[in-house]
Order: structure tokens, then C-alpha cells, then sequence
């Protein structure tokens, strides 16, 4: 049954990325991808769609990633299986809390947890930008150096990011202008 194996893949999913929606990417890409429930392309788009929507990210991709793969149940099934580790743990540790706190140990795992968060989350970066950025099909056929490249994505990430640091514009109108931009040009 769909959504007995969508619950159980989120569920693993949700066990084993720490750190936020953002490092849920590299996991959740790697089982759409081999059940053949999304494309590399269709990472993408939930990724974007995610970012714009509201809500935490992970739980809109993995909405976003259900609905997709069987329909509105499949999106609550694979919510569900995503927020239940979280859930669990979280009533674990709140029992123990305060008797470990200022536990050494306890310390420790953090210390290792916080650099490994930052490297995986580094990666979806990188794995985005390979995506976004990088057309290699259309440099093997032509073998022309600027063909690797997609311009029209890399201006717009040059000018969102112009006008976010220097110019302070609110991420709001950045992606939505970046939207309707890609949505005219591309």
C-alpha cells in the first residue's frame, strides 16, 4: 500500500535528517528519486514551491512530495511519517531534560551535530546549484564553453542577492520577483 510505504520512507526520513527542513533535502531527494516518485527535476520544483509556501520547509516538501506521488492522502501519509520521529523525540527529551541538561556528554553530541547539519545543508546548496546553474547536456552536444552555463538563472541569482545584501529588499518581493521572472524568461 502507497501510503503505508510513503508514512515509513518520511518516518526515516524524519529520523535521520537533524537540523531542520533543509537537511531533510539530501535524504528525502536520494528515496524520491530511487522509488521513482519524482524526477531531479521535480526536486527542484518542490524545493521552490516549498520556500514559497508557508509553513516549515521540510513538512511543505514532504506534503508537497505525498500529494505528488498518491494524491491528498499520500500528502498526509507522508506529513505524518515526517513529523513522528520529531514528535517522539521530542517527548523523550522533555522527560529527561532536566536531569541532563548540563550533562557533558549531552554537550558533546551537540558540538559534533551542529558541523554536521552545516555540511549536509552545504551539499543541497551545491546539489542545487549543479541543477539550476549548470546545463552539462547542452555543453557535451555543442561543446561550447558558455553553453554549460544557464545565464538566465545565474543573473537572477546575482541580482536577488544584489538587491538583498546591499539594497536590504524584503525576501518576500525577491521571490516573488524571481518567480514571475523565471516564469516570463525561462
Amino acid at each position: 500500500m502507497i501510503f503505508l510505504e510513503l508514512f515509513i520512507n518520511f518516518f526515516a526520513i524524519g529520523l535521520l535528517s537533524v537540523g531542520g527542513g533543509l537537511s531533510t533535502i539530501p535524504l528525502m531527494t536520494e528515496i524520491l528519486t530511487a522509488k521513482g516518485w519524482m524526477t531531479a527535476a521535480d526536486i527542484v520544483d518542490m524545493i521552490a514551491i516549498s520556500e514559497m509556501t508557508p509553513g516549515p520547509i521540510g513538512i511543505n516538501m514532504a506534503t508537497f512530495a505525498g500529494n505528488r506521488t498518491a494524491g491528498i492522502a499520500g500528502g498526509i501519509s507522508a506529513t505524518a511519517g515526517l513529523v513522528a520521529p520529531s514528535i517522539i523525540i521530542i517527548i523523550i527529551v522533555a522527560h529527561f531534560y532536566g536531569r541532563y541538561r548540563n550533562n557533558h556528554y549531552a554537550d558533546g553530541i551537540m558540538k559534533v551535530i551542529r558541523p554536521l547539519v552545516t555540511g549536509m545543508i552545504a551539499a543541497v546548496c551545491v546539489d542545487l546549484a549543479l541543477i539550476s546553474l549548470i546545463n552539462i547536456p547542452a555543453f557535451r552536444e555543442t561543446g561550447l564553453f558558455f553553453s554549460l552555463f544557464n545565464v538566465v538563472p545565474i543573473i537572477i541569482g546575482i541580482v536577488v542577492f544584489v538587491a538583498g545584501y546591499r539594497f536590504k529588499v524584503h525576501p518576500v518581493i525577491l521571490i516573488v520577483s524571481s518567480a514571475i521572472t523565471g516564469i516570463i524568461l525561462l
